[in-house]
């Protein structure tokens, strides 16, 4: 790090007081802790220089019982536009818990991401910024409830030197804010904080995988006093197409 600048090394020291102070705050609030596995895959198929159709699909469980598990896919497309990514998708999610009622949800979604600001190449700090418009079914009767979602989130990725022997590799370190705009859906588990840091391989240009912890945040919906910290080991394998030319 001899090579950086001054205001990148304070950048870089103040994004990981943030997530830490974020994580000190987090646990002491907690009720319950939950022990997960998240596998998730990222396909990515680039149509044009600025368009590409993504997406992500996965299946996400507890550790301790397997009582409870969520399987998802989201197909989504990007578009670039002067350096901002504009996007959108929609979101198909199945909930089964044995000891609640099953839930499917659908959601579509608009979002932009921007880099800023610009650092040298091994650093990268990404903002997202996502809208979701939430539409959820019990599926014992289908009855159904809605609501908006806000999300920040904040990505800093750091890449070793392309010419040195870890080239290949990469330290990913995110947060991430749920914002709910009335807590409208009938869930147990809701979202409000995503904590991840990992390290991260690129096989070549086609395959990259990931591997992080993520402490994530939760409340009952059914009663704000009641929170859950989830402890997760999330498997990411990402995998890129190219339009032949």
């Amino acid at each position: 790090m001899t090579f950086l600048k001054t205001p990148y090394k304070l950048l870089l020291l103040a994004t990981i007081c943030f997530c830490g102070l974020l994580i000190n705050n987090d646990v002491k609030g907690q009720n319950n802790n939950n022990a997960q596995l998240w596998i998730d895959f990222y396909p990515t198929f680039y149509i044009k220089p600025h368009l590409q159709y993504y997406g992500d699909a996965g299946y996400r469980t507890q550790l301790s019982s397997s009582r409870w598990k969520r399987i998802y896919a989201r197909p989504s497309v990007r578009y670039h536009h002067r350096g901002i990514q504009f996007e959108g998708g929609i979101g198909f999610f199945y909930f089964s818990d044995i000891e609640k009622h099953n839930r499917f949800e659908v959601t579509p979604w608009q979002g932009v991401q921007t880099t800023w600001p610009k650092l040298p190449p091994s650093f990268q700090i990404k903002h997202r910024f996502k809208l979701e418009e939430r539409f959820s079914y019990m599926t014992t009767n289908w009855s159904s409830s809605f609501d908006m979602r806000l999300r920040y989130k904040l990505a800093f990725t750091y890449k070793a030197n392309a010419s040195g022997k870890f080239s290949k590799w990469s330290i990913p370190v995110s947060a991430e804010f749920f914002i709910p705009v009335n807590d409208g859906i009938d869930e147990f588990f809701s979202n409000r904080l995503r904590l991840g840091a990992g390290l991260g391989y690129k096989h070549n240009k086609d395959w990259k995988f990931v591997i992080q912890y993520v402490l994530q945040q939760s409340k009952s919906s059914f009663n704000d006093a009641y929170r859950f910290s989830d402890h997760a080991i999330q498997l990411k394998i990402i995998k890129n197409w190219y339009t032949k030319k």
